[in-house]
């Protein structure tokens, strides 16, 4: 996928609405899953439950679990209600799943969704405790084999640009970055 000719002179850009008041809110850099993408089943021992089986409020309780400590700026600020907006797209309740070890201890959630124009891996993210065990990989597999088998197209999502494994576990799982985002916001006045 081309990045739109609005993304065009970036730093220009960047300057004007800056001069106008404007702060930078996110910056994020944007994959694409190609349809043609083989995706490998997802390794490991991972035991997953839709929405649907572990209900709305423990799916709220994992997302809150996981914006703790998160590397997305806009989640961990906690200004944003993650899943009342995915709720606002697209989706169905078998397509939300938690992630649970063997043990039955929660490792994370993900949760592809359906926008006007695209598919997109809407939210995905590992608990704190079980970061750094390799879990983001077999779950961004399942959120994806999940996109390709709804078959809409193109399937883009956006990490934070400070989210370096997530966008590692992306490239990893076959994903593309094509351009990068900046989402600016004018603070309002009291």
């Amino acid at each position: 996928m081309q990045a739109p000719q609005w993304q065009a002179e970036p730093e220009r850009r960047r300057a004007v609405l800056s001069g106008h008041g404007f702060a930078i809110r996110r910056e994020t850099v944007r994959f694409e899953l190609d349809a043609g993408t083989a995706v490998r089943p997802p390794a490991g021992d991972l035991v997953f439950r839709s929405l649907a089986e572990v209900g709305e409020a423990a799916f709220r309780a994992a997302t809150d679990r996981i914006t703790v400590g998160t590397l997305d700026r806009r989640a961990g600020e906690g200004e944003e209600d993650v899943f009342a907006d995915l709720q606002a797209m697209e989706y169905d309740p078998a397509w939300w799943e938690l992630a649970y070890a063997p043990d039955g201890a929660l490792v994370g959630q993900v949760m592809p969704v359906v926008a006007p124009r695209m598919a997109s891996i809407g939210h995905i993210g590992v608990v704190p405790e079980m970061r750094g065990r390799g879990h983001i990989d077999a779950m961004l597999t399942r959120g994806s084999q999940t996109l390709l088998r709804i078959g809409r197209h193109p399937i883009i999502a956006d990490t934070d640009t400070r989210n370096a494994p997530m966008a590692a576990a992306f490239r990893r799982a076959g994903w593309r970055g094509f351009a990068t985002r900046t989402e600016f916001e004018l603070p309002l006045k009291g």
